[in-house]
């Protein structure tokens, strides 16, 4: 089992975080896949199962992740974060793609347990620039 703490893009606060526990073997969606087998869309999904309820969103699939490693003592970095542009400029995040394998991100490098690997973020739906107005509108 491995264990991944995540915040979502505008909480700035380690207060905010939650984690996530991916066992050896995870239902996604009624099928279970085994951790070797787990892909980026598959975390999308538990991370998104775990905070539905306050999310917003009914598919796991519009959420983008990104990748960082944020310490405790780092916490003022998150301030300034509002972005995507910010994850990968200040926060030197990796926005994750779907098809890539959870076990090579994660399970084959070292995590550090008390940091925060996973930014997440929801569709900005009153955001004028964002393709998601343009989704709504259709």
């Amino acid at each position: 089992m491995v264990s991944i703490n995540c915040l979502c893009l505008g909480k700035t606060s380690f207060d905010d975080t939650f984690v996530v526990n991916i066992a050896n073997d995870s239902d996604i969606c009624g099928s279970l896949i085994n951790i070797n087998n787990l892909r980026i869309s598959d975390l999308k999904f538990l991370i998104w199962n775990k905070k539905k309820a306050t999310l917003g969103i009914n598919d796991s699939d519009i959420m983008d992740l990104w990748k960082v490693n944020i310490a405790c003592n780092d916490e003022n970095k998150l301030k300034h974060v509002t972005t995507e542009d910010d994850i990968k400029k200040e926060l030197g995040g990796k926005k994750l793609v779907p098809i890539l394998l959870v076990k090579k991100l994660f399970l084959e490098q070292s995590l550090v347990d008390e940091n925060i690997h996973i930014i997440f973020l929801e569709p900005n739906w009153n955001d004028d620039s964002s393709v998601y107005e343009l989704v709504e509108l259709i």
